[in-house]
């Protein structure tokens, strides 16, 4: 029923059937992606926040659909903020992941803080792929 809900483009009514039974990960997933898509990244945080208190250790598609979330709503530095935590949980970032933070910063004009991160990422061995790279792209 809660994928019915997401599927309608009901996120909210999915939740608030979340709230009432144990939900798996994928359901997690389901409504991360369904906020991230729309830029609702004050309810894309709180179902994350829902992930870690259910037990269940977000992975790096649910870190990168939070970022995603603050990227598309325009919050560059809530998008840093999410993308360092999953740095610091040990998980990989995906390059589209560094794509969403890129494009969080190009939305904003923060071209100085966009090399700032990608000089971090060149410190930390961390390569811009494809996705990422189109990204920078498209801003030059």
């Amino acid at each position: 029923m809660i994928m019915a809900y997401i599927r309608a483009g009901m996120p909210e009514e999915g939740e608030n059937l979340l709230q009432e039974i144990c939900a798996d990960s994928e359901v997690y997933k389901a409504l991360l992606r369904a906020y991230s898509m729309i830029g609702n990244a004050k309810s894309a945080q709180r179902v994350f926040d829902a992930i870690q208190l259910a037990g269940i250790t977000p992975d790096d598609k649910m870190c990168s659909l939070v970022v995603n979330a603050y990227a598309m709503a325009g919050k560059s530095q809530k998008a840093l903020i999410a993308f360092e935590y999953m740095r610091r949980e040990g998980i990989k970032p995906t390059d589209k992941c560094i794509a969403s933070v890129l494009a969080a910063y190009e939305k904003e004009s923060k071209i100085n803080t966009a090399l700032e991160f990608l000089i971090d990422l060149e410190q930390n061995g961390i390569v811009v792929g494809e996705e990422a790279s189109a990204v920078l792209a498209k801003w030059f």
